[in-house]
């Protein structure tokens, strides 16, 4: 599958602390690309090197198959961005607002801003001033600004950051919408893990500045597990129960009262009837299936903000 954008050996450095340490991604065409990581982790430093807002300290940054240059810009009129929260002035409309990004970029078609508010659905608020919008259809408008000129790729860093449940569905709905209609490819940065599971085909998982893992969504089914989650209220005497009279050994504490057993996942009732004749309180017994914040956490080995 063609490549559109790959990062080699990338590191940025601030004296001793490397904020990115040898990053190398590969974003295929066509794909949404979950970049995630917790707050911090390195995400926005890598997306400001791609778009060479920062020198990179070492490595390389290769878009649509050609080496990225300081004297070479060509390739940032076939990408669209959103790095942090879009500024725009808050004393002008919104059609005014894209009016002046169109100017700007030397677009001499009027009708790019229209066709532009009709795809992120902000066609009839076009006299509305800026200040005068919605957390989540401000983020839009910068979506907005980021498709003027028609990128073949779409970078947006934490596009929901801030917004409420409707404001996140609303932006899912917008980037899965621009990848099937408009066959845009879209990396999209988030620490919000289930967000990144609904958008994203692959995802790259960034911690502490190093590019972990990178996985397309359907193989982490392969990796996943199947497990039984136990609710109960003496987690003490229902691991002795589990482990002498069930010869129950693959199991886990997640959290004070809850086990997850990785065997015999059809013997529910009867491990349930086990615990409670020797006096377990189960409240609740199911089973479930790890999550993609499982297998955050299992590569990390760490904590999600989100």
């Amino acid at each position: 599958m063609e490549t559109v954008l790959q990062t080699f050996e990338l590191t940025k450095a601030y004296k001793t602390h490397k904020a990115v340490d040898s990053v190398n991604l590969t974003v295929r065409k066509g794909d949404i690309y979950g970049f995630l990581g917790q707050n911090g982790a390195g995400k926005t430093t890598t997306i400001r090197m791609i778009m060479g807002l920062i020198k990179p300290t070492a490595g390389e940054v290769e878009l649509f198959g050609k080496k990225v240059t300081a004297k070479d810009t060509d390739h940032l009129e076939r990408i669209g961005t959103i790095i942090e929260f879009p500024g725009f002035y808050p004393n002008l409309s919104v059609g005014e607002n894209l009016e002046i990004h169109r100017y700007l970029m030397g677009m001499p078609d009027r009708k790019v801003v229209d066709e532009s508010l009709e795809l992120v659905g902000l066609q009839n608020v076009k006299t509305r001033k800026f200040s005068k919008l919605s957390l989540g259809m401000k983020q839009r408008l910068g979506i907005a600004r980021a498709l003027l000129h028609k990128p073949e790729l779409l970078i947006l860093d934490e596009p929901t950051n801030g917004l409420d449940p409707a404001g996140i569905k609303e932006i899912r709905r917008l980037i899965l919408d621009l990848a099937e209609t408009r066959h845009n490819t879209i990396m999209v940065s988030s620490h919000i893990l289930s967000e990144v599971q609904l958008l994203a085909k692959r995802i790259g998982i960034i911690h502490q500045g190093r590019l972990v893992k990178e996985v397309d969504i359907e193989d982490i089914d392969k990796f996943n597990q199947h497990y039984l989650e136990l609710k109960v209220k003496n987690d003490r005497k229902a691991v002795y129960v589990l482990e002498q009279k069930c010869n129950i050994k693959r199991y886990r504490m997640v959290d004070q009262g809850v086990i997850r057993i990785y065997e015999q996942l059809e013997e529910s009732a009867l491990l349930n009837r086990m615990l409670v004749q020797d006096g377990v309180e189960v409240s609740e017994i199911s089973l479930r299936k790890d999550s993609l914040e499982d297998y955050f956490l299992n590569i990390t080995g760490g904590t999600t903000d989100g």
